[in-house]
């Protein structure tokens, strides 16, 4: 039998809910020849009974594989991706699907175009799949042969690796994976994939749904896993670094650090945390001051971080024991004026 032209790795963690939507929608591609490999990481539920019931059912397209323990989803990625035997392969999520012809409309792209990777659009839905929104899979397209200014535009915003196939020949000669151990890898692996890629096609579909998912484990309050964002955005840092990428882009990977390291984390730990989590802001704070200083003179930072961001990034800047005093205040007073509108109505 011929190799799979594209291997769609699925990894799972406590995915009953949503598994079986997902598994059906890969199994309905109309490309003609691909496989699915589905790693679960330790699943509590009932998981891997679904995973065993699938497998046997569609044994010649199914690929099941248990991790012995935990990986916090890298390393059932990156397992994932080493089995795989396609040319192409897809990273997607457990609770997510897709139009039936996303595989193939994009393994036609980037054999058209002899592509490192090609993505498409996606179309965000709530938990019961209502449209949201359109989101483009990259961010100012930069698609075609990278120069050296798309590069640029690439290390800024690299786009979600979930609408996207990548050759997996490309993946290996470069070591691009997922960090081992640590949550948030997608934002590692994706400026490793805007380091060394040569060529990005695109199909202008959105073939991808996302579901949004309010009760997600990345958005709960007091996560753990919230720690994971600040690891991931330092490990992608030093390795650009080793790699020797900030001679040529350093203002763009400062400020892509900037904005996942800092911005992102400082919102995740005063709004995710009750209380907010002072003592991680502070260590954010003191890398920063190590490391981009400057930070605010950066262009794109002025040009792309929100008035709201820039706000909050100045605040802890200069103490952010006053950011999370001000934090504490502005709730008060909303909620005061909430319960005084109540009152009056």
């Amino acid at each position: 039998m011929a190799s799979p032209k594209v291997s769609i790795v699925i990894t799972t963690y406590n995915g009953e809910k949503t598994l079986k939507k997902a598994l059906d929608s890969w199994l309905d591609q109309t490309l003609d020849n691909y496989e699915i490999i589905v790693t679960d990481d330790c699943s509590k539920d009932n998981t891997r009974q679904i995973i065993a019931e699938y497998a046997s059912k569609y044994p010649e397209k199914i690929i099941a594989n248990y991790m012995e323990h935990n990986t916090r989803n890298s390393g059932a990625i990156n397992k994932g991706v080493e089995i795989a035997r396609g040319k192409y392969v897809a990273i997607v999520d457990q609770d997510d699907w897709a139009e039936k012809t996303m595989i193939e409309k994009l393994y036609c792209a980037a054999e058209r175009e002899a592509a490192d990777v090609a993505c498409c659009d996606i179309t965000k839905v709530d938990e019961e799949g209502n449209f949201l929104a359109v989101e483009s899979g990259n961010q100012k397209n930069p698609t075609g042969e990278i120069t050296y200014d798309k590069r640029k535009l690439l290390f800024v915003a690299p786009g979600s690796r979930l609408c996207k196939i990548f050759r997996k020949d490309f993946l290996e000669k470069n070591e691009i994976e997922h960090p081992d151990n640590v949550c948030y890898g997608d934002n590692y692996f994706m400026e490793l994939v805007a380091a060394h890629c040569q060529k990005i096609a695109k199909v202008d579909e959105p073939l991808y749904f996302y579901r949004v998912s309010i009760g997600s484990t990345t958005r709960s309050y007091n996560n753990p896993i919230t720690y994971d964002r600040v690891k991931s955005a330092e490990l992608m840092l030093e390795n650009l670094e080793e790699r020797g990428f900030l001679n040529n882009f350093r203002e763009e990977i400062e400020f892509r650090f900037v904005e996942l390291f800092y911005v992102n984390s400082i919102n995740a730990f005063l709004f995710g945390f009750r209380p907010a989590e002072i003592n991680e802001i502070r260590y954010l704070r003191s890398v920063i001051k190590q490391k981009c200083s400057d930070y605010r003179k950066n262009k794109y930072f002025k040009e792309r971080i929100s008035n709201r961001n820039k706000l909050i990034s100045l605040l802890c800047d200069i103490s952010p024991f006053l950011l999370c005093k001000s934090y504490i205040i502005y709730h008060s007073l909303k909620r005061i004026f909430k319960r005084d509108r109540e009152g009056n109505t």
